[in-house]
C-alpha cells in the first residue's frame, strides 16, 4: 500500500489548495454577493451580564442581567477586634424579551439565578452569606417590538470587614 509522508513531502500544499479554490465557480468571498443567502440575526443562548450599565437596545434571547452595586448601609460595629458587619443591599435587574415564551424564558432564568446562589452562598468566600429576596416581575410592552418581562431581585450580602474601605 502506497502512503505519503505528510512530514517529508507536502501532501496538500498551499499552492494546490489555492489553485483548487480559484477553480470553484462561486468563490467563498463572492457567495454573499450572489443573492443566494441573506443576512440573519444570531440568537444567543447566553445571558448577557453587566455591572452598573444601562439596558442595552438589543436583548439576547436568553436575557440580560444587570448588577447594581447598591448601598452598603450602616454597619454594625464590634470592638476588640474592630470589625464592621454589613448587610449590603445590591440589586440584580433581570430582563427577557420575546414575542412568545417570554414567561417560561424568564422563569428559567430566575430559577438558574436561584440555583447558582444556593450552590455558593458565600460567593467563593467573598461574603459570609448571600440572601436573595423574591422578585416582583412586570411585563413592559414595547411599541414595534416584542414585550419585555423584567424584575429586580434584591440580594442582601452579609459580610464583615476590618474597615469601611477594606
Amino acid at each position: 500500500m502506497a502512503s505519503m509522508d505528510i512530514f517529508e513531502g507536502d501532501a496538500f500544499s498551499i499552492i494546490e489548495l489555492t489553485r483548487a479554490l480559484e477553480n470553484i465557480p462561486y468563490k467563498p468571498a463572492t457567495l454573499s454577493g450572489s443573492g443566494l443567502f441573506g443576512p440573519r440575526g444570531v440568537r444567543s443562548r447566553t445571558v448577557v451580564t453587566l455591572r452598573d450599565e444601562v439596558l442595552p437596545e438589543r436583548i439576547p434571547a436568553a436575557g440580560v442581567m444587570i448588577l447594581r452595586d447598591g448601598q452598603p448601609g450602616e454597619p454594625e460595629v464590634t470592638l476588640s477586634p474592630l470589625r464592621y458587619h454589613y448587610q449590603h443591599r445590591a440589586e440584580l435587574e433581570v430582563v427577557v424579551q420575546a414575542g412568545t415564551g417570554r414567561a417560561s424564558a424568564f422563569d428559567t432564568l430566575i430559577a438558574a439565578i436561584g440555583t447558582a446562589m444556593e450552590a455558593d452562598r458565600t460567593l467563593g468566600g467573598l461574603c459570609d452569606w448571600v440572601e436573595p429576596e423574591a422578585p416582583a416581575s412586570v411585563d413592559l410592552p414595547i411599541e414595534g417590538a416584542a414585550a419585555l418581562k423584567a424584575a429586580v431581585i434584591t440580594v442582601v450580602l452579609h459580610y464583615t470587614t476590618t474597615g469601611p474601605l477594606a
